[in-house]
């Protein structure tokens, strides 16, 4: 920081026609603008002062309130990458095991997810293999891995819904970028 300030000095000393500038004006964050704005957003003029910036953040880009740095009192703006909807919801689709939990960041919810359909997958295969085949959904004890088979299904609809809609966020609680329009290419 004492570096750019002295780089900053020794320009102002240096450069000539350089006449309406103070060395209170070192101290501005309008200075480190982009910096501020962690060159991925635009300084918003209607938002800002001479001691305050305040940036417009590309679609891609976002606040992230979890981790706060400041440079010269501004907060740096803009210097979280949002997730990508079409990954998740590609994960969500070709890998049905909670996978796109992981990549969203709810990591406990992944886990859980992992487990429940590794869990119903081996137990109805253990069991369809130990009973006979006609009788497999009739048998009590067949049961449970029945109905956690079709609550694991409907639980990957509604979560290809979900995610396809846009509803579930990352673990910082920011959307995730609305990229789907690349799916499907439409012509003028």
């Amino acid at each position: 920081m004492n570096i750019i300030r002295l780089i900053c000095i020794s320009f102002i000393f240096f450069v000539p026609n350089v006449t309406n500038f103070s060395v209170e004006d070192l101290n501005s964050p309008r200075l480190f603008e982009d910096e501020i704005c962690s060159y991925n957003g635009v300084p918003d003029e209607t938002l800002s002062s001479k001691s305050w910036v305040n940036c417009t953040c590309d679609d891609d880009y976002a606040d992230d309130l979890s981790e706060v740095r400041y440079i010269n009192g501004v907060p740096v703006q803009c210097s979280y990458q949002k997730k990508r909807r079409f990954i998740a919801l590609f994960l969500s689709v070709f890998l049905p095991f909670g996978v796109d939990y992981l990549y969203l960041g709810h990591y406990l919810l992944f886990v859980i997810l992992f487990f429940a359909c590794w869990f119903t997958i081996i137990g109805n295969c253990v069991r369809f293999a130990l009973t006979s085949h006609i009788d497999y959904i009739k048998n009590k004890k067949n049961l449970f891995f029945v109905i956690m088979a079709v609550l694991m299904i409907t639980w990957w609809i509604l979560n290809v819904a979900l995610i396809w809609t846009g509803i579930i966020k990352d673990a910082n609680g920011i959307k995730t970028v609305d990229d789907l329009h690349y799916l499907i290419k439409i012509n003028n």
